[in-house]
């Protein structure tokens, strides 16, 4: 009996050891780190803490081949944040994880934020909390449906889903949340646009297959 005692006890030591080794290295992972995203036509956007400018990676900011065109403050929150860039990339978006304020940046310079508990109609009672969430590594508070997102950078927009299961359109050249009769207009555009392009391509098949069999 105290053989097998001792069996489980150094089979426990051994699993908490390994969760320990896990815990280290995720939390090495998720350590910030300098990074870069390319959102093509050559502009690059680098997201840098000042010390590690020191070890010589590049401002924290927008390059076009290399060359800095606007550089913008950041900390250690813009880790768990989203950026969603205008077709120019010259404005953007910064969508928290969790509470805070989405921040729209014009070259680099807050202009202006929404309150994320003033897009909830319920408020810090909307929030949807860890324990009403499937997922165990989730311990911060939840005011929208990251999944859910619907970025259009072409068409400079950002829809976003709360827990309250309401659609906000963000437009990212303004920053400004789009009325909803504008959002459905877009929208609609979008569709009727899709459904001329499937026409042409149709009509362009059945040419194609006119001139062949003409052969």
């Amino acid at each position: 009996m105290a053989f097998e005692l001792r069996k489980i006890v150094v089979v426990l030591l051994l699993v908490l050891t390994m969760f320990s080794g896990m815990t280290s290295a995720l939390a090495l992972e998720i350590e910030p780190t300098p990074y870069q995203i390319n959102l093509g036509d050559g502009l690059t956007f680098w997201r840098t803490l000042p010390e590690d400018e020191v070890l010589g990676y590049p401002t924290s900011g927008l390059y076009r081949n290399g060359e800095l065109l606007y550089t913008v403050a950041v900390d250690d929150r813009w880790w768990w944040a989203m950026l969603y860039f205008s077709d120019d990339a010259m404005t953007f978006l910064y969508v928290p994880l969790s509470g805070g304020s989405i921040r729209f940046y014009e070259q680099g310079v807050l202009t202006h934020e929404h309150e994320v508990l003033s897009l909830l109609q319920g408020g810090e009672d909307a929030l949807l909390q860890p324990s009403q969430c499937d997922d165990p590594f989730r311990t911060w508070p939840q005011w929208d449906f990251p999944a859910q997102r619907d970025y259009d950078r072409w068409n400079n927009t950002l829809r976003i889903t709360t827990v309250e299961n309401v659609k906000l359109s963000f437009d990212l050249s303004t920053g400004l949340i789009l009325p909803i009769e504008e959002a459905s207009t877009q929208r609609t555009a979008h569709i009727v646009l899709l459904g001329f392009g499937i026409i042409a391509c149709v009509a362009i098949l059945l040419y194609l297959i006119k001139i062949k069999r003409t052969e």
